[in-house]
């Protein structure tokens, strides 16, 4: 692989290194960070990608680097690109295509059944195959009774799975289906504001399915090896793919705010669900490897939340409604912000912020984690007799590879908004990225 990938090679060294099981593993990572990160930015700033490129970006997208903030994390940047340039090769189709806009659903779900790919991520795709095929809808839908029943529709389709696709029923294939449920409900129930019935009945179903979620994350979800069978649970929790920190974080925020922090919770919800916040506050924190990394900031922000007072949901609004499931944690954050005397990062353009609707009274600022202040770097200097021998990765350039302010925006996203020519013309004189 490295002879004729590479870029490839040093992508798969550079995500293990970055999720350490080692101390070794975190200086070496710190060793070759800086450079490799410089040629990632020529890598994918030179059109047409090839195949290895776009599988490297995958790596980065499923395990990206350590971010000193969540708008720092570019994983949905090398997402766009990724896919970008996957229609731009025509990977979608068995042949080359005439129109590569023509995604069809059903050529995915040929695709899991024709080829012989592990059975598990095989179900992994469909679930998310089918929270693909009605998500839109749900979205673009504005009755509500109609979006209970469309809800109640794909619940079904996703437990049918079970049925179509018979797969061993390990905690990850679980885990895939939870995540989908817990963003359908999240996306609905926030949208909701005349069907109170309906909404009731999609918080006791996200109730269940985010419990559930907790409990699964702090059982462990890594695979174990047989040669490193004494790795402890919160090693091997560094080395899972960050969609299941962003789960655990989405179910628990989801908890606090419908649960926890609704006075029209029971005393026994609101017990049970302050109880699974705890598990997950002490899950992260075990993993943790330091004040500054995301899952102690994670952590911190849980704990922050808690201790505020329950409060009438229907008087408390979200200040960002408009990014499905996400929209939770983008408030979460915020508050936490807020109650730490902080200034918010994430808010709405023009938006008017009143605090009092948010923050029942002031929550003292918790305390720092053993160790050092917050300010403590992600990647401590590694000793001079530790060091890596890149010379193999050949000349890096200095490429400044930040990520633009409006992440989010069209900016950004507009320039995946052309027709690319057709498989055939790209595969040309297609350049194969190397290093000199």
């Amino acid at each position: 692989m490295y002879s004729s990938s590479p870029f490839l090679f040093w992508t798969i060294i550079a995500v293990v290194l970055s999720h350490p099981t080692t101390p070794e593993h975190l200086v070496q990572f710190n060793q070759i960070r800086e450079s490799f990160l410089a040629q990632l930015g020529t890598e994918i700033l030179r059109p047409p990608l090839p195949l290895q490129t776009i599988q490297a970006l995958t790596y980065l997208i499923v395990w990206p680097f350590p971010a000193e903030q969540q708008i720092y994390d570019p994983s949905w940047l090398y997402c766009g690109t990724a896919v970008n340039a996957a229609l731009y090769m025509g990977l979608q189709h068995s042949k080359p295509a005439g129109n590569l806009r023509s995604i069809g659903l059903a050529t995915i779900e040929n695709f899991v059944r024709s080829y012989p790919i592990p059975s598990e991520f095989a179900y992994q795709i469909m679930v998310q195959h089918t929270l693909a095929k009605f998500t839109t809808i749900v979205l673009e839908n504005s009755q509500e009774i109609v979006s209970h029943s469309l809800v109640k529709l794909i619940d079904t389709e996703l437990d049918g799975l079970k049925s179509r696709f018979p797969t061993p029923w390990t905690p990850r294939v679980e885990m895939a289906v939870l995540v989908a449920k817990i963003h359908l409900y999240t996306m609905t129930i926030i949208r909701m504001q005349l069907d109170l019935t309906s909404r009731e009945i999609l918080m006791k179903s996200g109730f269940s399915v985010a419990l559930r979620i907790v409990y699964l994350s702090d059982q462990g979800l890594g695979f174990r090896s047989s040669d490193y069978g004494d790795l402890a649970p919160e090693v091997l929790q560094r080395t899972l793919p960050k969609n299941y920190f962003r789960a655990l974080v989405l179910a628990t925020v989801f908890l606090l705010r419908f649960f926890v922090l609704n006075i029209h919770a029971s005393p026994e919800e609101q017990e049970l669900a302050r109880n699974h916040v705890a598990m997950a506050q002490r899950y992260l924190k075990a993993g943790s490897k330091g004040p500054a990394d995301e899952k102690f900031r994670a952590a911190r922000l849980l704990e922050a939340l808690s201790r505020q007072q329950p409060v009438d949901l229907d008087t408390t609004k979200l200040r960002i409604d408009d990014r499905m499931g996400a929209s939770l944690v983008y408030d979460a954050i915020t508050t936490g912000q807020e109650l730490r005397g902080a200034k918010p990062e994430i808010e709405e353009e023009g938006a008017e912020h009143h605090a009092e609707n948010h923050i029942s009274n002031h929550v003292a600022e918790p305390r720092q984690h053993e160790g050092g202040p917050s300010t403590m770097p992600l990647i401590q200097e590694p000793p001079p007799d530790m060091a890596v021998d890149v010379s193999n990765m050949g000349a890096f350039a200095g490429l400044d590879f930040s990520l633009p302010e409006d992440l989010w925006g069209d900016s950004v996203w507009g320039m995946f908004d052309t027709i690319a020519p057709s498989h055939a013309e790209h595969m040309q004189g297609q350049p194969i990225a190397r290093y000199q």
